[in-house]
Formats: C-alpha cells, sequence, structure tokens
C-alpha cells in the first residue's frame, strides 16, 4: 500500500490568507474522494476540477488520480470574468478534453456547472474512507494548452512522462 506519510505538506498563501495541508494526515480524504469518483466515472474518464487553487483543489486532483481517472484543472470563475465568459471557457474545455464530468465544491453551486456537465459536489465535508488503494503506477493526467500556436487543445501527459520530466 502506498505509504502517505512521505508525502509533503504544502502551505498555500493568497488572498491575504495562509492555508497549510499535510498530505500525510489526508489519506482517508483522498481515498473517500477516490471512491466517489470512481462510483460516478468510468475507469479512464476524463473529467475536470474546478476549485479554487488550495487544499480542496489538490485532494480532488489526488482523488480523481486514485480513482484511475484523467483529472483536468479547470479555469476557476473571478471577479474579472463575467459569468457568461467563464461558462463559456468551461464549455470550451469540456468539449477540447473530451471530459465526462465536473467536480467543484459547495462555492460553485450558484455558477450551475451541473447546466454544463455531469457534475460531483464535494461539499464541505469530503467524504473519508479506510486507506486500501496504492496509487495507480499508470494513468495520466490533461492539460490545456493556452493555444498560443493558434488553437488550444487537450494535452495528455503519462505518468511516465511526469516521472521522467521531473527526474
Amino acid at each position: 500500500m502506498f505509504e502517505y506519510s512521505i508525502l509533503p505538506r504544502f502551505t498555500f498563501v493568497g488572498d491575504g490568507r495562509e492555508e497549510a495541508l499535510n498530505l500525510a494526515d489526508a489519506g482517508r480524504r483522498i481515498q473517500g474522494i477516490a471512491d466517489m469518483v470512481a462510483h460516478c466515472y468510468k475507469p479512464e474518464d476524463p473529467v475536470g476540477l474546478i476549485f479554487k487553487s488550495g487544499p480542496e483543489q489538490v485532494l480532488a486532483w489526488l482523488g480523481a488520480v486514485l480513482s484511475g481517472r484523467t483529472p483536468c484543472i479547470l479555469q476557476y470563475p473571478t471577479a474579472k470574468l463575467s459569468h457568461d465568459y467563464w461558462r463559456q471557457s468551461v464549455r470550451q474545455t469540456i468539449s477540447i478534453c473530451g471530459l465526462k464530468g465536473i467536480i467543484h465544491g459547495p462555492d460553485l453551486v450558484s455558477h450551475h456547472p451541473e447546466n454544463i456537465s455531469q457534475c460531483l459536489l464535494l461539499d464541505e465535508n469530503p467524504p473519508s474512507a479506510p486507506l486500501r488503494s496504492d496509487f495507480p503506477r499508470t494513468g495520466s493526467i490533461l492539460q490545456l494548452s493556452s493555444g498560443t500556436t493558434g488553437q488550444k487543445k487537450g494535452i495528455r501527459y503519462s505518468f511516465h512522462q511526469l516521472a521522467t520530466h521531473t527526474e
């Protein structure tokens, strides 16, 4: 089984706040999220994540990876974006990357992303489950390119490619 105790502690700084996440203590939450995602989506399904940059985004991303799904982080709505522009951007990313659903927190319920795609809501009390899974050794993540070469596109990176890049 994967040793959660080797995972690092992160500190997120922004919006005048500092928030810590100790991944070594978050294993049961990650497993609970993985179980929910596995129940809602087929193996290898690409799923979008819409969270503010912070602990919940990391937990959702790790839960999607642990469940064997392919996560893609989507743009979070900000005050600088109009609601319509953000929805159009999300729809475009869903189409380009072939996302089968969106995972988001309760702060986006008012934005109604469920009208855009099948959604999974992670509420303020994320699920928790006994640790039982090892992190997959194969799989991938999706990243949306900026489109500087003419068109935005979804780029799939395998775990092997990511490991090679970071070594």
